[in-house]
């Protein structure tokens, strides 16, 4: 009786010891993930504060990623661009599983050209809190022509762009 009792505490222990360096190896996987996740590994609701003020509610996609940009589906269908650096603070989302073959995302110049070749009315919201409206004319390296209703030609530096808002069903 003794020695049964004394294999079933040793068992107990071995499995305990087992248990314990399972959580150990599963935090351990857990850091080093949450140590490479970014905020474009971000999806699902989520209310954006962005550098003017602006605040953007919808649900982060990562559908179609475009470098260093979240895209944001609102509740009317559209889609909203916004560059990280206009990002103040994000709530909400969780993170996404991130495809662990390297997949090349988009630039933003890519997918405004996309949009350019559907001929897609957009508008481009800037650092200064301005609103410019129209379809794209040409994209450049770092700016972007937009037509606006009066047929004037804008350009738009990329850089002062706090965010991107196309119709639910362009680029």
């Amino acid at each position: 009786m003794d020695a049964e009792r004394t294999w079933q505490d040793a068992a107990a222990v071995v499995e305990g010891e087992l248990q314990v360096e399972a959580v150990e190896e599963a935090y351990e996987v857990y850091v080093a993930e949450a140590a490479r996740t970014r905020l474009t590994d971000r999806e699902g609701p989520g209310l954006l504060r962005l550098s003017t003020g602006s605040v953007i509610e919808g649900e982060v996609v990562v559908d179609d990623p475009i470098h260093d940009h979240l895209q944001v589906r609102l509740a009317t269908g559209d889609i909203a661009v916004v560059p990280l650096t206009a990002l103040i603070c994000l709530r909400g989302t969780r993170p996404s599983l991130r495809r662990e073959a390297r997949e090349e995302t988009r630039t933003l110049t890519s997918w405004l050209r996309s949009c350019w070749l559907a001929g897609v009315r957009m508008r481009a919201v800037t650092v200064d809190g301005l609103a410019w409206s129209g379809t794209i004319s040409h994209v450049a390296a770092d700016h972007v022509a937009l037509v606006d209703d009066a047929d004037d030609c804008w350009l738009i530096g990329l850089a002062s762009v706090e965010h991107w808002l196309v119709a639910r069903d362009a680029g």
